[in-house]
């Protein structure tokens, strides 16, 4: 049975883990320091397949090359991997859109995200009994998703009633909005991207890269919950 750990998440940095419950762990993103990744680990890799990637901005790769010198094989793009000048280490593994790669216990997908990276992207993740969309620091979703996903961890970073609120307020300059609409997910593009596919296997959805700013947890579960039918958790 898949479990799903909220390591941090959010602009001060992200790192999830997946243990499919068969001695199998795959690590999403490493943007918090290193010392604090490897407690949440219990200092125990044993079970550990690979770290993903999906960009190069720090609240995602921020331990990338301690991970790698710890031993852990990561897997990213090759924009990314040269972005965080890691190109070359024996340990890592750049992969590419659309080409599936096999890890023990897991099998996955590349896709392309859009933001404001050198070459971002997304990640279909199959193991035992699910499949597991992860979609973060991206503002659309431009792939019609398979009917047996299982599971979604989805950025939900902002409504445009909170955002247009803190820039009435002064809070947020036209820079920063512009920034913000091309980089990131909100809540009504969210929804549409649920309507716009069939999901016939979906147990649950998790958001996560919430602003601290422009978002409301609370809020946000109840739609999607309303729109889906399935549970859902703000990490």
């Amino acid at each position: 049975m898949l479990t799903i750990k909220a390591i941090a998440s959010g602009s001060r940095g992200n790192a999830y883990l997946l243990d499919d419950g068969a001695e199998h762990q795959l690590l999403l993103e490493c943007g918090i320091p290193f010392a604090k990744l490897i407690k949440a680990l219990r200092f125990d890799i044993s079970k550990l397949s690979g770290c993903l990637v999906t960009h190069e901005h720090k609240d995602h790769s921020h331990a990338i090359a301690d991970v790698l010198r710890y031993g852990i094989d990561v897997y990213c793009s090759g924009g990314t991997a040269e972005a965080c000048k890691v190109v070359g280490h024996h340990n890592l593994h750049v992969v590419t859109v659309m080409k599936p790669v096999v890890l023990p216990g897991f099998s996955v997908l590349p896709l392309r995200a859009e933001h404001d990276a050198v070459e971002p992207l997304l990640y279909l993740i199959r193991g035992s009994g699910f499949l597991l969309l992860f979609a973060t620091d991206t503002y659309y979703i431009r792939y019609k998703m398979p009917e047996d996903l299982t599971h979604i961890m989805i950025e939900c970073n902002y409504s445009m009633e909170r955002l247009n609120e803190n820039i009435n307020g002064g809070e947020i300059d036209s820079a920063r909005k512009q920034r913000i609409l091309h980089s990131h997910m909100n809540l009504n593009t969210l929804r549409e991207f649920i309507k716009a596919n069939e999901f016939k296997r979906l147990e649950q959805i998790y958001l996560i890269h919430l602003s601290r700013e422009n978002s409301d947890a609370d809020a946000f579960v109840r739609e999607i919950e309303m729109v889906t039918g399935v549970p859902v958790t703000a990490v």
